[in-house]
């Protein structure tokens, strides 16, 4: 195998790695409880969960919808840490 295609390999599996913590609209919707297009005009009013974007590629990683979820948390009287 050539040094190239080895390269070629090592960057495929890592944007396959880093993609495999990401989530489209379509997978983002329903884990946050919102539709995909809810979702699209939080992005035009910059709202909701930070996302990744390349292009037209869009991309939510996990990390982001858990501190979305985290920041709607309320506190109550009796809640406790």
């Amino acid at each position: 195998m050539s040094t190239e295609t080895k390269k070629a390999l090592l960057k495929h599996r890592q944007i396959v790695s880093i993609d495999s913590d990401q989530f489209d609209e379509h997978k983002t919707a329903p884990i946050i409880g919102v539709t995909v297009r809810c979702l699209q005009n939080w992005r035009a009013l910059r709202k909701g969960p930070r996302y990744l974007k390349v292009g037209r590629l869009v991309r939510y990683p996990r990390a982001e919808i858990e501190a979305f979820l985290a920041r709607q948390l309320i506190e109550t009287e009796g809640s406790s840490d």
